[in-house]
């Protein structure tokens, strides 16, 4: 019985790191990507207001 106890708790333990990795890696890709995302957003909106500007110097 003993070694069933031994073999669920590092069951357990093997688990319960598991879920905390997993939200670690989440946390992580999450900000990388939200990151990624606000500087092609920030760069897009770049672009057109450069586009914008460049097309009313030209009329």
């Amino acid at each position: 019985m003993n070694e069933f106890y031994e073999l669920a708790k590092l069951f357990d333990v093997v688990v319960i790191f598991c879920f905390f990795l997993g939200i670690g890696m989440y946390g992580l890709i999450s900000t990388v990507t939200d990151l990624i995302f606000l500087i092609h957003k920030t760069f897009r909106k770049h672009r057109i207001a450069r586009r914008a500007k460049k097309n009313n110097l030209d009329n």
